[in-house]
């Protein structure tokens, strides 16, 4: 609710408290997902934080948490993020390759949500 009226610490704070209470249950991925967006819109762009690999804590532990686990689908709404984050950052060409990247999985994996995630993320990159 808080996301969707942009009241970003808001929505922060309410999705953490659900990730402390229910951090190991099926809701962990969605949650991280949601966390890491907030964090996305929160993050403090400017010329010394181009280069930043993440947007913060929460988009490091998703991306553990594909790492650790096989997780495809979540991997790529991950990818999609970073994407977004990188197009903020200002690093277009990266968020591209990324973009291309789910849209290639999108196709082979069967995950055709995937490529309307993508176009609604980020439509400026789409490039059919």
């Amino acid at each position: 609710m808080f996301k969707k009226r942009y009241e970003f610490p808001s929505a922060k704070f309410e999705l953490e408290q659900a990730h402390s209470c229910f951090g190991s249950f099926p809701t962990t991925n969605p949650t991280l997902i949601h966390l890491t967006d907030v964090e996305i819109e929160m993050f403090s762009y400017g010329k010394e934080n181009t280069n930043a690999e993440v947007s913060g804590p929460w988009m490091q532990r998703l991306m553990e948490q594909v790492q650790e686990k096989d997780l495809p689908g979540i991997e790529a709404q991950a990818l999609l993020l970073k994407a977004k984050f990188r197009f903020k950052q200002g690093r277009a060409s990266d968020a591209k390759k990324l973009v291309k990247k789910v849209l290639k999985a999108s196709k082979t994996s069967g995950m055709t949500y995937l490529k309307s995630m993508a176009e609604s993320l980020l439509p400026e990159l789409i490039i059919s």
